[in-house]
């Protein structure tokens, strides 16, 4: 279970709930494996005012939580506020 942090609840529940369930199922991957699971931060502060998430990772991409340093706050680029 993910807390959100800020105003987050977007991202949270698309990026590290709903993106990896679909992502790791089409994958047949473990969803409880940190190495599959996507950081909502990355996504929530390049986003705004209700933009699109979804497509936010469509067309740009999001990197996995191991990758970025974290769920909601980034080894690599600290605590982040929007």
């Amino acid at each position: 279970m993910l807390n959100q942090d800020g105003g987050s609840c977007g991202s949270a529940s698309r990026i590290c709930y709903m993106f990896p369930h679909e992502l790791n199922s089409f994958r047949n991957l473990d969803g409880k494996d940190v190495h599959n699971y996507y950081p909502s931060h990355f996504v929530w502060l390049l986003t705004y005012d209700n933009s699109g998430k979804d497509q936010f990772v469509q067309y740009v991409g999001v990197p996995s939580a191991v990758t970025y340093g974290g769920q909601t706050t980034s080894k690599l680029f600290d605590y982040q506020e929007a």
